[in-house]
């Protein structure tokens, strides 16, 4: 007996090594390539890296996610104070629609920017030239300062009154004390957002893209599109994987000065904040942010569907479209999900296991990189070593589940983390065998963790634009690359079809990024706290 269980433990490890390796070489395809072609071009590469074109790719990317950035600050900061700590009308209703604008893709974002303010676009004489950087600013600010909304909401609510209280005592006023108590323990929520903030931007492709500013992703599918330079499509690449990664850190070292500043047991929440005469005219203002995020592409797409009617446009549904999108996101978020179940499976039973750890950090780091550096260096790989696999449906799914891996394997591990090892146990010791575990336990108990996880992972494929344009099968096309197409021919008609459908689809995702705090329903203080 002794002797079989020892068997069955060097069978499992060599199990979770094996699949470990194998998540590793395909997960880390992209990190791999790049660094590879890196060293490869030596001299070459140091030439690419250091000339001019480079240099004002830099500046450009930098200068984008920095405004972005402090743009998304402005915005967040006002807005989360605002759900938390006073009484703002309709505080939950508010949380809801300034989460909500996660759910709409930078080129829809763009989309209704372009088509709303551009060259023949509803509001033309009213705005500036959208195009460049403002126009870029403008969109992925919009789109992304939810990030920083959510962890700023979150360190708001683990504020301490008592800490106030004490600053208060000291004599010092509410300027002195939200500098010197309440902003440093909103450092971890405020880096944690900024991370998130500046990752999304410094690899988007969609925005910048449509709205013509030259960034680092943008010049990649350039190169693709028009030269195919090998080279120096993999030297931005790395210097965009290089660019994550120093924010990364830089992220990492501030954080580690601000994890201890709570007051542990003694913790007491924040007051309510009574805005008086104010509450009307700072909630008016409080809901103009999200309802303009949330209402451009809804009206834009709306204006644009009446006016293609009323022209007598062939405004026909994009039935190979939305039959692309529907069978690559089905297949995709199903392979998806039986990987990250395995994954979450082997990270939880072998977490001591040092490949076990790489091929969790390589899942995540890989996250990090734009796809159009991911969806190229899968057909670099390809094109040298397995050429027929080159613009095949099998290819497309691959490399959906890499890319998407995180979603499944992050939500699988959390609903499998709540099963006690004592229930597989008792399970075993009744002679029962491993499917009938799986059917009667596993699955009953994990199950709505790991198929939100696929439905997170369905919609984000559905949403996919670089992956799809750039590894999609000839005439294959999706309801992002029919739009894309459409905006690409100045058709905004047309295009304003299959961004409705993506719209309506990507509402369904509201329920899973929704703060914490808003299923918790952590509004219902009491009015009494008012202060």
């Amino acid at each position: 007996m002794y002797s079989r269980k020892i068997r069955h433990v060097t069978k499992s490890n060599v199990l979770a090594a094996a699949v470990s390796l194998l998540v590793i070489i395909l997960a880390g395809l992209p990190i791999f390539y790049l660094a590879i072609r890196g060293l490869i071009s030596g001299k070459e590469l140091r030439e690419l890296i250091f000339s001019q074109r480079t240099v004002q790719l830099f500046a450009n990317t930098i200068l984008l996610s920095s405004t972005v950035l402090c743009v998304c600050f402005a915005l967040s900061l006002p807005l989360a104070w605002l759900t938390t700590q006073t009484n703002v009308l309709g505080r939950r209703l508010l949380v809801i629609l300034s989460t909500a604008p996660l759910v709409v893709p930078s080129y829809i974002g763009a989309y209704a920017v372009i088509t709303a303010f551009g060259p023949g676009g509803m509001l033309v004489e009213a705005a500036p030239q959208v195009y460049g950087f403002w126009g870029a600013v403008m969109t992925l600010s919009l789109y992304t300062y939810p990030y920083l909304f959510i962890n700023l909401q979150t360190a708001f609510l683990s504020s301490d009154e008592s800490l106030k209280e004490a600053s208060y005592s000291l004599g010092y006023g509410p300027l002195i004390t939200f500098f010197r108590i309440v902003l440093p323990t909103l450092v971890p929520g405020l880096l944690s957002g900024a991370i998130l903030v500046l990752l999304y931007t410094i690899s988007d492709f969609g925005a910048v893209a449509l709205l013509r500013y030259d960034t680092f992703v943008r010049a990649i599918y350039i190169q693709y599109e028009a030269s195919f330079n090998k080279e120096y499509a993999a030297a931005l690449g790395l210097i965009v994987m290089s660019l994550s990664a120093s924010f990364i850190l830089i992220k990492t070292h501030i954080h580690q000065r601000f994890l201890f500043r709570g007051s542990g047991k003694n913790h007491r929440p924040s007051k309510i904040v009574d805005l008086g005469m104010w509450r009307w005219p700072v909630s008016v203002i409080a809901y103009t942010i999200p309802i303009l995020a949330l209402g451009l592409p809804i009206v834009v797409t709306g204006y644009w569907l009446i006016q293609g009617l009323a022209s007598e446009e062939n405004l026909k549904l994009p039935i190979s479209a939305v039959t692309g999108s529907f069978s690559a996101a089905a297949v995709g978020a199903i392979v998806t999900g039986v990987v990250g179940l395995a994954v979450a499976y082997i990270s939880l039973r072998h977490h001591k296991n040092p490949l076990v750890r790489a091929m969790e950090a390589v899942i995540h780091i890989q996250y990090g990189l734009p796809s159009i550096a991911v969806a190229l260096a899968f057909v670099f790989f390809v094109i040298r070593f397995a050429y027929p696999l080159y613009q095949t449906f099998f290819l497309l799914i691959l490399a959906y589940s890499i890319r998407f891996l995180p979603h499944t394997v992050g939500a699988s591990k959390t609903a499998l983390a709540h099963i006690h090892p004592q229930v597989y146990d008792g399970a075993k010791s009744l002679g029962a065998s491993k499917s009938r575990i799986f059917r009667t336990i596993t699955w009953p108990l994990a199950r709505t963790g790991i198929i939100g996880g696929m439905t997170m992972t369905f919609l984000n494929i559905v949403k996919e634009l670089p992956l799809t344009l750039v590894l999609s099968p000839l005439g294959f096309e999706t309801l992002a690359t029919n739009m894309w197409g459409s905006m690409e021919e100045a058709f905004y008609a047309r295009a304003a079809v299959p961004a409705l459908i993506i719209i309506l689809l990507s509402s369904l995702s509201i329920a899973w990024v929704l703060p914490k705090t808003a299923r918790d329903g952590n509004w219902e203080r009491s009015e009494s706290g008012i202060g």
